[in-house]
């Protein structure tokens, strides 16, 4: 719990704040899990715990990409440090289709901040390995 509210109050956009909160909720369900497995050391309390916590591990993060996934269909703003958007130029809102992204298969989107596979980060990055 602690770690989520953190994660709440210092992570500037919903995105981020939602991977926080999704993964302390996960490890922190598990952890209880864990120690009421232990605690009662019988078979079908761990049995009951494994299943529990499997199927956390499956759904939360499959729902929080969902969520994740809505926003940014709405247009909830990404925080501006953010270089990377994968989706930019392949989203039509009108008909909620996605295009062009198998043929571009990893290539960047025009305009999205990513950046080719092999390629430097930013001129800094070539600029501390001259230095270096």
């Amino acid at each position: 719990m602690l770690l989520s509210a953190l994660g709440l109050v210092r992570m500037p956009d919903f995105y981020l704040r939602a991977q926080v909160t999704t993964k302390a909720f996960t490890l922190g369900l598990a952890g209880l899990m864990a120690a009421a497995a232990l605690h009662f050391a019988s078979a079908p309390v761990i049995t009951r715990s494994l299943l529990v916590v499997g199927f956390v591990f499956l759904t939360g993060p499959v729902a929080m990409q969902i969520l994740g996934r809505a926003a940014y269909f709405r247009g909830i703003p990404r925080w501006r440090c953010s270089e990377c958007d994968e989706l930019r130029g392949h989203y039509d809102p009108q008909t909620h289709a996605l295009s062009g992204c198998e043929a571009a298969a990893g290539q960047p989107a025009p305009g999205s901040g990513c950046r080719a596979p092999g390629s430097p980060a930013s001129g800094r990055d070539e600029e501390s390995a001259e230095n270096a």
